[in-house]
């Protein structure tokens, strides 16, 4: 594990600020520890029932042209 100076994001495109990079790192950090909290809920790996019950009948999903 990195320690925390080390940036733990490459950025492939632009130039953003210090501070810029520091969010939006902080911003996805966040969000990953979150996920990693609520990963093991099953209700986050099954689908919903309005998924389910939104299918077409020959079992494929609703999509608008």
């Amino acid at each position: 594990m990195s320690d925390a100076s080390e940036s733990v994001m490459i950025v492939v495109a632009g130039s953003p600020t210090p501070e810029e990079r520091a969010a939006v790192e902080a911003a996805l950090t966040g969000m990953a520890a979150e996920w990693a909290e609520t990963k093991h809920r099953r209700v986050l790996d099954s689908e919903s029932e309005w998924q389910s019950k939104s299918r077409l009948p020959d079992g494929r999903r609703w999509q608008q042209d």
